[in-house]
Formats: structure tokens, C-alpha cells, sequence
């Protein structure tokens, strides 16, 4: 798959979690600084491929500073529930780089700190189905970054067998 076609979903959810907060906060004293907030978790999501690149250890804080912003958004005075998609687009990297297995426990977690954050702003009642629209969220678009994740790693699988052939064929 081209690129963009699978950054997609994650441009997707981020245009409609900025827009809302535009939407909502324009004109107020809130618009500014959460607009800041955003800028600089975009501005960190662009960076954190060629950092991790060079510094492998950078991705651990990268995902726990990313994943703490819905939630302190969420808790803020700004009560920014509509923040807690963001950690769909986490579930994608999470899927891309880390083992099956350990993928899916750190998106279980995401999901669960999310949940309590929105039982912390709606109470138990509300945030039931905030929470489980979230949930689907993080599971659909982590399952979607893990399909591409295969079909590159089946895609690497037979271009070097066809090379391996190839070289067998030459001798």
C-alpha cells in the first residue's frame, strides 16, 4: 500500500479532533492553548519516526507523553472528551512496531485510562458508551495498522525469495 493510504485513518482522526476543538472553543480563552496542545502532538507524531530511527529508546516516553495528553485534556478545565480519539492513532503506531501481543496489552491499557478518565468527567452511566466508541476506535485502526503491518513484512517475505530464486537460476 502506498504511504498515505495508510496514514489515512490517522489524518482522518486528527482533522476531525481539531476541528472539533475549533468548533467548540473558537473565540473562547480555551481556543488558543488546546490549539497549542494539538500542534504539538502533531508536531511530535510527525517527529517521532526519524527520532525513534536514531534513537530507538525514544519511543516508550514518546507513547506515554502522546497517551497522557487526551487524558489530561479529558480532566482539564476545557472537559475535552472528544481527545480521547487520539489514542486510535497511538494504537496504529503501537501495532506497526511492537510484538502482537504486547500491542494489544498497551492498547487494553490506553483504552482503560481513557475509560476512567471519561467515568471521571460523565460518571459511570455516560461514559459507558463514550468509552466503548473509543474502544472500537483503537481496536478497528490498530487492526488496520497490523493487516499493513503483514502484508509489508509478506511483501519483504517474497521479494526475497524471488531473489533468492533468481540467484538460484543464475548459477
Amino acid at each position: 500500500l502506498p504511504g498515505w493510504i495508510a496514514q489515512l485513518p490517522a489524518a482522518l482522526v486528527f482533522g476531525s479532533v481539531t476541528l472539533r476543538a475549533a468548533l467548540r472553543y473558537w473565540g473562547g480563552p480555551q481556543f488558543a492553548p488546546i490549539m497549542a496542545v494539538l500542534a504539538a502532538w502533531l508536531a511530535l507524531l510527525l517527529v517521532e519516526p526519524a527520532i525513534s530511527r536514531r534513537w530507538a529508546w525514544f519511543f516508550a516516553p514518546y507513547l506515554a507523553l502522546q497517551a497522557a495528553t487526551p487524558i489530561l485534556l479529558i480532566a482539564s478545565p476545557a472537559e475535552a472528551d472528544w481527545s480521547a480519539v487520539l489514542v486510535a492513532i497511538l494504537s496504529m503506531q503501537v501495532m506497526q512496531r511492537l510484538p502482537v501481543r504486547a500491542g494489544i496489552a498497551l492498547i487494553g491499557m490506553l483504552t482503560l485510562l481513557v475509560a476512567g478518565a471519561l467515568v471521571w468527567l460523565f460518571g459511570v452511566e455516560e461514559a459507558i458508551g463514550h468509552a466503548l466508541i473509543y474502544a472500537a476506535a483503537n481496536g478497528l485502526l490498530g487492526s488496520h495498522a497490523l493487516a499493513i503491518r503483514r502484508a509489508q513484512e509478506a511483501r519483504e517475505r517474497n521479494q526475497r525469495l524471488a531473489a533468492d530464486l533468481e540467484e538460484a537460476n543464475r548459477r
